[in-house]
C-alpha cells in the first residue's frame, strides 16, 4: 500500500510539471518577416528587420491590419521597419533588440535581401548567424537588389499589405505568372556557397515605380556571383539560360521571330520540359552538352500566316529552338567570361570524374572559357491557345 501511495504522488508530481516550457507569448514578440543586410562605409553591417504590427489596442487583437504596406511610421502601416549596424550581423541584432519594445522573432522571415554594395564586397559574414540560429528559417528566399536593401522595406504596397510578403511571392509565384526567377532559399543559397564547381545566382529586385512614386515591386534580372561575391548582373531574356539549364520553366513563355522573320514575333508557351546534360573528358578538355525536349503551345503571335499550317509549323519549331539555344549559350558565353560556373559544369564533372577533377580543380574558373559548350533543343507545339489561323482584315 505505501508503494502504491508513493507511486501516486510520484505521478501527481510528474502532471503537475507538466506545460510548455519554451512557450513564447505573442504579445512578447515582434514577427520578423523581411530582413536586409547593406555595408556601411565605415564597414559595418546595417541589418533592417520588417516586423508585423499588432492591431490597435482598441479592438484588443493580434491581428494584422488591412491598409497599406511598407513601413517606418504611419497608423495605416501594418508594419514596422528598424534598422540598426553593428560589425557583425549579431551586434547588429543586439542594438535592433535594445530599440525594439518586444524581442525578435525570426522563424516567420520570408525573404532576406543583400544590398548590392555588400553583395560586391562579400555575403558570407552577413549569413553565418542564419546559418547558426536555430531560430532562422533556412526556407527564407534569397534575394539582391540595387543600392540599399533597407529602401526595399519602407515602400506601400498597392497590391498586398505587406512589403516582405509582396517580394516573396513575387519569387514564390514566378512560374504561375510565366517569368523566369532562381527561387533560391537560404539553404540552396549555403549548400551552392560550400559547393565546389558551381556558383550562384540569385534574384534581383527593386522597387516599381507607377504613376510618380513606388507602389510595387519588379524582378529585374538575375546576379552572377563568383563564390560569394556578387560580381555581374544580367537584365534580359539570356536570364532564363541557367533556368532552362538547371531547373526547368514549366508555364515560362518564350518570345521567338515568326518563320519569315518579317512579319512580327510569335509567344510560345512551355508547358512541358526535359533536360539531359553530357559531359565528357578527353586529357584536359571538357565537352558539355546540354539537351532539351520541350513541349508547349502557341500563345500569341503578331504575324498574320497560319503558324501550325504543316508547311510553316516545322519553320516555326525551328525558330523557337534558335531562341532558346541562343539565351543558353549567351549567359554561358558571358559567365565564362567572368569566371563564374553558374551551370554547374565543375560540380557534375567531380560527380561524374572525380579523379579527373583532381587535376583540374585549381584554376578551375580560367579554364571555362575552354570548355566545348553547345545546346541542342527540340521543341514540339502540340495545341494552338489561339485559333490556328489568326483574323485577317479584309480586303476592299
Amino acid at each position: 500500500m505505501r508503494r502504491l501511495c508513493l507511486l501516486l504522488a510520484l505521478c501527481g508530481l510528474l502532471f503537475s510539471q507538466a506545460g510548455c516550457w519554451d512557450k513564447k507569448e505573442l504579445n512578447e514578440l515582434a514577427i520578423v518577416i523581411g530582413a536586409g543586410i547593406d555595408k556601411t562605409a565605415d564597414g559595418q553591417f546595417r541589418l533592417t528587420a520588417q516586423v508585423i504590427k499588432p492591431t490597435s489596442a482598441k479592438n484588443g487583437s493580434q491581428g494584422i491590419g488591412e491598409s497599406g504596406g511598407g513601413g517606418g511610421g504611419g497608423a495605416d502601416f501594418p508594419t514596422w521597419s528598424l534598422s540598426a549596424e553593428g560589425k557583425s550581423v549579431m551586434e547588429a541584432i543586439a542594438q535592433l533588440n535594445k530599440i525594439s519594445p518586444r524581442r525578435l522573432f525570426w522563424p516567420h522571415t520570408l525573404i532576406l535581401v543583400f544590398g548590392e554594395k555588400l553583395a560586391r564586397e562579400g555575403v558570407l559574414p552577413a549569413i553565418t548567424w542564419f546559418e547558426r540560429e536555430r531560430y532562422s528559417r533556412t526556407g527564407t528566399y534569397v534575394a539582391i537588389t540595387k543600392g540599399k536593401a533597407e529602401d526595399l522595406f519602407n515602400h506601400k504596397m498597392q497590391l498586398g499589405a505587406l512589403p516582405s510578403k509582396a517580394m516573396s511571392d513575387m519569387i514564390e509565384t514566378a512560374n504561375l505568372r510565366q517569368i523566369s526567377s532562381r527561387k533560391l532559399t537560404l539553404r540552396e543559397f549555403t549548400d551552392i556557397l560550400s559547393t565546389s564547381g558551381i556558383d550562384p545566382a540569385l534574384d534581383m529586385i527593386v522597387p516599381k515605380v507607377i504613376r510618380g512614386k513606388v507602389e510595387s515591386y519588379q524582378l529585374a534580372g538575375i546576379g552572377l556571383f563568383k563564390e560569394d561575391k556578387l560580381i555581374d548582373i544580367v537584365n534580359g531574356p539570356e536570364t532564363m539560360g541557367i533556368s532552362l539549364v538547371r531547373d526547368g520553366m514549366i508555364n515560362t513563355i518564350i518570345q521567338a521571330p515568326c518563320p519569315d522573320k518579317k512579319q512580327g514575333n510569335l509567344v510560345f508557351k512551355i508547358t512541358n520540359y526535359q533536360r539531359k546534360t553530357k559531359l565528357s573528358i578527353s586529357g584536359k578538355q571538357v565537352n558539355y552538352d546540354v539537351n532539351l525536349l520541350i513541349d508547349g503551345d502557341l500563345g500569341d503571335q503578331t504575324c498574320t500566316m497560319d503558324l501550325l499550317d504543316p508547311d510553316k509549323k516545322s519553320k516555326t519549331e525551328q525558330s523557337i529552338n534558335s531562341e532558346i539555344k541562343n539565351k543558353i549559350i549567351k549567359l554561358f558565353t558571358r559567365s565564362a567570361a567572368l569566371n563564374t560556373d553558374v551551370y554547374g559544369i565543375g560540380r557534375q564533372l567531380h560527380r561524374q570524374h572525380p579523379g579527373e577533377w583532381h587535376s583540374l580543380e585549381k584554376g578551375w574558373e580560367s579554364r571555362l572559357k575552354k570548355i566545348s559548350f553547345d545546346a541542342h533543343v527540340k521543341t514540339n507545339i502540340r495545341r494552338s491557345d489561339l485559333t490556328s489561323n489568326p483574323s485577317i482584315r479584309k480586303k476592299r
